[in-house]
């Protein structure tokens, strides 16, 4: 087939017909190779109207191709896709979504110089008048309607580079809608959302399903696939290991399917911290983004830095690592003041840096693991002009060493899950021997394994006597790894807790600015 074609034919079996009134879309028997590389292995699910269907998994399991191919845009190897009990083929996305099934993935693709209405419209017809001209008085009208069956408050004429990472999740769904979906697709939809967002993104999930829509739903978020989901399947190495309804597992339940294996439970001995100060802020500012930060962080101390999205946490750790210059204040390691003139300087001056982003900040993603990892050390391993390239591999195997990477050396790191990106972005600092680490949403977009062997790498770090500052939109996390935990709100640090202070309700209550309590 060529275009965006679908090619459909009706399913034999008539003792499928029954099943056919309620279930939207079935894989059935699905499999995926690419060469000698298997995966998704016989995969069967069904989808049926008005309900939330989940795939967990770690990283590699497959979660993410098949929601690829029931969304047309990888063709199966073998196997079949049933909509509404006839067998269809896509040749591609736009043929899939002109069946009614529209994937959201993680990558959002939106544009950021069109408005909110404009996006809305892209690869729909827009409404025209009686002379043949666009109708923008209807085009809002109709953005508007369909915003507000999401109960969205989103003005449809802002530019979408101007919302917020959860208001340009709510405009991905409400395109979706403006395409008829049956079935909306969501890979990961809250990997750049705060607990508080995710919340608002699942309230709209409801409201998509009470109109009938069928959803596809895959997260590493346990925690939220349980509220939000009725029937789950879990996979492993590109194959369902089991499925049925939500009310038949719990998260214990689930990451034991997921690793088959029982996860070990971590604990990290948190508390007042006597060692030295290693990092001293004084009165830090970044004209637009922060202002007036003061705050101390000791040797072998964990200090959460928690707030929602925008609120100043990930722009001080930029400017901490030498992004940007700070408009104002002071930072000093070891009582001498930083210069902040560059990243290279930083890193010289014993600070560390892992992004929120890593993709588009941390990686070099064309690039292999070995590069990535031995790039910022390379003037170590050079003699004369040439690299010492068993040097350079002795110092990045002993760097990997402790973090169990699946893949090889020369693998583009493009090619590795979001966990393995993970473990080469640290292991480039584990070689490096900061003083001073900052992990900015460290776990995110990982799954329940990997984050456990990052969880026990942050202990044996302070345990060395590493400083970590830990930013995390997840108050859980920031209760489990830190001693101490720092509020930011609109871009001041309004609240820190430790101690029987170190709460839940605390915590997300300065957050949300519903707690008084300045910084101790």
């Amino acid at each position: 087939m060529r275009g965006s074609a679908a090619a459909v034919r009706d399913v034999p079996e008539p003792g499928q017909r029954r099943a056919a009134m309620t279930t939207v879309l079935a894989l059935k028997d699905v499999h995926k190779t690419y060469g000698a590389t298997v995966a998704v292995r016989g995969v069967t699910l069904a989808l049926a109207a008005g309900e939330v269907h989940a795939i967990v998994g770690e990283n590699g399991a497959g979660k993410s191709s098949v929601a690829l191919i029931a969304a047309g845009v990888v063709t199966p190897t073998s196997g079949e896709i049933e909509l509404q009990g006839r067998i269809i083929v896509f040749d591609s996305a736009r043929a899939a979504e002109s069946q009614g099934i529209v994937l959201i993935p993680q990558e959002l693709l939106l544009y950021d110089s069109l408005s909110v209405i404009e996006n809305l419209y892209v690869g729909r017809p827009r409404p025209r008048g009686a002379a043949g001209l666009v109708n923008a008085r209807e085009m809002r009208r109709r953005a508007r309607e369909v915003l507000g069956r999401l109960g969205v408050e989103v003005d449809p004429s802002r530019l979408v580079e101007e919302l917020t990472p959860a208001s340009r999740q709510l405009v991905a769904i409400a395109r979706a809608l403006m395409l008829d979906a049956r079935v909306v697709i969501m890979d990961e939809p809250t990997a750049a959302l705060d607990e508080w967002e995710a919340q608002r993104l699942l309230q709209v999930v409801r409201a998509l399903t009470a109109s009938g829509v069928a959803v596809l739903y895959v997260s590493h978020r346990l925690a939220e696939v349980m509220q939000i989901a009725q029937v789950i399947t879990v996979m492993r190495d590109g194959q369902t290991v089991v499925n049925g309804p939500v009310g038949q597992f719990n998260e214990v339940a689930l990451v034991r399917h997921m690793l088959g294996r029982p996860i070990e439970q971590f604990a990290r001995k948190t508390g007042r911290v006597q060692s030295p100060v290693a990092l001293e802020i004084s009165g830090l500012s970044r004209t637009g983004l922060f202002a007036d930060v003061s705050l101390h962080l000791r040797y072998g101390e964990v200090l959460g830095l928690a707030g929602l999205v925008g609120s100043g946490r990930s722009a001080l750790a930029q400017t901490l690592f030498g992004y940007a210059r700070p408009s104002s204040g002071t930072v000093r390691i070891d009582g001498i003041p930083l210069r902040l003139s560059s990243i290279e300087q930083t890193v010289r001056d014993g600070l560390g840096y892992v992004p929120e982003e890593r993709q588009s900040q941390g990686l070099f993603m064309p690039l292999s693991v070995r590069d990535n990892v031995s790039l910022p050390a390379l003037a170590r391993f050079r003699r004369r002009g040439l690299i010492a390239r068993n040097r350079e591999l002795e110092y990045v195997e002993q760097a990997l060493a402790p973090l169990r990477l699946r893949g090889r050396l020369g693998d583009p790191v493009a090619s590795l899950s979001g966990g393995n990106q993970q473990k080469v972005l640290l292991a480039r600092w584990l070689a490096l021997m900061p003083r001073v680490l900052i992990l900015d949403e460290p776990t995110r977009g990982i799954d329940m394994g990997v984050r456990g062997e990052i969880y026990r790498l942050i202990d044996q770090l302070t345990n060395d006597g590493v400083a970590i500052l830990l930013i995390s939109s997840e108050i859980k996390e920031l209760l489990l790894l830190s001693d101490r935990v720092a509020v930011m709100r609109e871009g001041r640090l309004v609240s820190e807790f430790s101690g029987a202070a170190l709460t839940e309700l605390n915590i997300g209550g300065a957050a949300l600015g519903h707690h008084s309590e300045g910084p101790s």
